[in-house]
């Protein structure tokens, strides 16, 4: 199967089509939009000619416009963490003030708040408005600590993707690897125009590991009005390319992101399936169901998949339906990952008493050094499995809750099969204790938990449970999503 990503027909390099158009898009947008109505907005993207932008950029500015994200202390408390988070950074892009030593008007001011903390920011400066410069004095140097670098650098780990610059709201602004090694005219422009974009933003998320996830701040945090779009047409923040990008039908709906854990990343959005969609999607799964399969690790070779997992499952795929296409756009659009990264639909059926037991969804590479396919799937390490976007379809009597046990420094380890996570229900949404962390099955409901940190590691913390279902019977359904686009989707 194989997936369509954004293109254009410029007459640039292959290699820096894609980012460059990207930056064309977002350049675009922004310059429209200076008086947004409220900075959680998601940023509308327009489709604009190279030649126009450029001749913007060389019209002399009047006065500065105002950033879309303002660098406030406002606006960046619903990213600033309590704890350091390793692989995440945010950056203000500002104007610099004429300097005794430096008195150029090209310069930029950046101040870096490591690790999403708000205390000790980092500030640099620039010489000129340019995308290297912004990289060799600010993210990459030594003296910021910020454990970045290009993938040409004599420092960069290969089994990491190169890190990676988004807005607040997760739009791909570009990234580390990203003109290193151009010294051409065609890169000085490209660089200015970088350069700019930056300013224009204000406010920028830097993520080591190269994907977008959703800060989560601290436990009980609420990122209200987070805009999905339904449709992936011009709007869609994913910037997906798709054959209906004039269709002006895109429904357009917000929801409120809440984080449930840090450790590992855990998120719950409630409304997000409607009941006659959940309904549906149950109908759809009924006749194809199957008693599930699990890939085995090496010393797991021989077992049967009843040992770990004993529900049903089947895979669903757009082609079968036009709600799967729309459902996919939605999840692409919450997690501001396009659709290339995911992988199809898999749909769950819990009876009484089955249960999946503790896991993860990324793969271990260390684990698989027999299993040839999954060495070739990952590429020995260097693409894994992102996230998983677990739908809940049905809202169960008793048990069946998603349970995370090393949640709030649970020691997991050290626990007997007594002291599961799943015998310490208090029948909220979702409790947390020194057991850790359960999430009840509510209708509708979707939960994200990110198994990768945001340094591009992965997180042994997302390890995982289906609780057995004591009363009733659990529908649910989840999509992977990769860090890098896996063509399981054919667009």
């Amino acid at each position: 199967m194989t997936t369509t990503t954004t293109t254009a027909r410029l007459s640039l390099p292959p290699v820096r089509r894609l980012w460059f158009v990207f930056l064309v898009l977002v350049a675009s947008a922004q310059a429209a939009s200076e008086q947004a109505e409220e900075s959680c907005r998601a940023n509308p993207t327009t489709t604009t000619d190279e030649r126009d932008l450029l001749e913007e950029e060389q019209q002399p500015q009047s006065q500065p416009s105002q950033p879309r994200f303002p660098c406030t202390p406002e606006f960046l408390q619903d990213y600033w963490h309590d704890e350091p988070v390793p692989g995440f950074h945010i950056a203000c892009f500002e104007e610099a003030e004429a300097s005794v030593i430096d008195d150029s008007k090209e310069a930029l001011s950046v101040t870096i708040f490591k690790f999403g903390l708000a205390q000790d920011p980092w500030h640099c400066r620039t010489t000129t408005k340019d995308w290297n410069d912004i990289k060799t004095n600010c993210l990459e140097t030594t003296e910021s600590q910020l454990g970045l670098s290009s993938p040409s650098s004599s420092t960069a780990n290969l089994n990491f993707q190169p890190y990676a610059l988004f807005t607040p709201e997760g739009q791909r602004l570009v990234t580390g690897g990203d003109d290193d090694d151009d010294d051409n005219d065609e890169s000085t422009t490209m660089g200015r125009i970088v350069a700019n974009v930056l300013l224009r933003t204000g406010v920028v998320l830097i993520f080591q590991g190269g994907q977008f996830l959703w800060p989560g701040v601290r436990v009980g945090f609420e990122r209200r009005n987070v805009r999905l779009l339904e449709m992936g047409g011009p709007d869609d923040p994913t910037n997906s390319n798709h054959d209906n990008d004039n269709d002006t039908t895109n429904n357009t709906t917000t929801v409120t992101i809440t984080t449930l854990s840090l450790k590992p990343l855990v998120v719950s959005i409630q409304g997000f399936l409607s009941d006659d969609e959940c309904t549906y999607i149950q109908e759809m799964a009924q006749p194809s169901l199957q008693y599930s399969g699990v890939v085995l690790m090496d010393h797991d070779q021989g077992r049967p998949a009843s040992d770990f997992r004993t529900s049903q499952s089947t895979f669903l795929t757009h082609h079968q339906d036009d709600l799967l296409r729309r459902l996919e756009d939605r999840v692409a659009s919450l997690t501001r990952v396009p659709r290339s990264h995911q992988e199809h639909v898999q749909v769950l059926r819990y009876g009484l008493g089955e249960k999946y037991d503790y896991h993860t969804d990324y793969f271990d590479v260390s684990l698989y050094s027999q299993d040839r396919s999954t060495l070739a799937l990952t590429k020995h390490g260097r693409r894994n499995r992102l996230a998983t976007v677990f739908w809940y379809l049905s809202n169960v009597t008793a048990g069946g809750e998603t349970a995370f046990p090393t949640t709030f420094g649970a020691d997991w380890y050290q626990r007997t099969s007594e002291d599961s996570v799943c015998n310490f229900p208090d029948g909220s949404s979702s409790s947390s204790s020194s057991s850790g962390l359960l999430v009840k099955p509510e209708r509708g409901k979707v939960i994200i938990f990110y198994s990768l940190l945001m340094s591009g590691k992965v997180d042994p913390n997302s390890l995982h449970e289906a609780c057995p279902v004591k009363e009733g019977t659990k529908w649910a359904a989840n999509k992977w999503i990769w860090n890098e686009p896996m063509h399981f989707i054919d667009e």
